[in-house]
């Protein structure tokens, strides 16, 4: 009886991991057919937008037509976001007279930003987003 136990729990588990890979399979292939994939081609110019940059003054995206652009969306919070800023800061180092690395911030007050940054610093430009536009 504890062997016809054991078994079966054994094959319910087995069968409940291949649904479970099955649905997840299904779910991926479905988000990737209804949108595009990160890192496709972009199909044209991003968006304009202003946004106040941290030492006050507005930037807009289209004042940077015809450089190259990287986009950093971050929060405070964000775990990610605190291990690739040092290797956002590099690469702007390194590459910044032929591209230009714009940091949002989103959704956070300026001391919590102020704070984060003296932690993280960077030299890159940081734009605050603070409605989450």
């Amino acid at each position: 009886m504890k062997r016809l136990l054991l078994v079966s729990l054994i094959f319910v588990a087995v069968l409940g991991a291949i649904f479970s890979f099955l649905a997840f399979r299904g779910t991926i292939s479905q988000r990737d057919q209804s949108s595009s994939a990160v890192g496709s081609q972009p199909s044209g110019p991003a968006p304009d937008f202003a946004l106040e940059m941290l030492e006050g003054t507005v930037l807009r995206l289209s004042d940077l037509r015809g450089r190259k652009v990287i986009l950093n969306f971050w929060a405070s919070w964000c775990a990610p976001c605190r291990v690739e800023m040092p290797d956002f800061e590099r690469i702007y180092q390194q590459y910044g007279d032929r591209l230009t690395i714009l940091g949002i911030n989103i959704q956070e007050d300026r001391q919590t930003l102020e704070r984060f940054l003296d932690e993280v610093p960077v030299s890159y430009p940081i734009l605050l987003d603070p409605t989450g536009t």
